[in-house]
């Protein structure tokens, strides 16, 4: 899915919300056992820049056995999805107010 906030841990409120919303059964026809999507989690968290134009997507359909079952090998840790995982790099490297790039009290 594509959508707009302000930073990568808002996203992925946003995208958890949007997965859980998106659950549905179909019901048995003719002998067929039925199906269900059911949102495990957010496999990846991409911070969509000027290298998409905006009518650009990628996507990637699987067939997953036993997810629920499977969700932590499946679901990697939020701090490790792609989005979160620069945003707090890029917080580690940004100066911290008060104090100068040596890290020295400023006086």
């Amino acid at each position: 899915i594509l959508l707009s906030a302000r930073n990568a841990g808002s996203a992925l409120r946003k995208a958890k919300a949007h997965g859980g919303k998106a659950e549905f059964s179909g019901d048995e026809e003719m002998g067929n056992s039925g199906f269900r999507f059911e949102f495990i989690g957010v496999m990846d968290l991409l911070k969509i820049g000027t290298e998409c134009g905006p009518d650009e997507v990628w996507y990637d359909i699987s067939r997953r056995k036993l997810p629920m079952e499977r969700r932590s090998k499946l679901i990697p840790p939020e701090d490790k999805l792609n989005a979160i995982f620069w945003e707090n790099e890029a917080k580690k490297k940004a100066p911290t107010k008060g104090r100068s790039v040596r890290g020295k009290p400023r006086r």
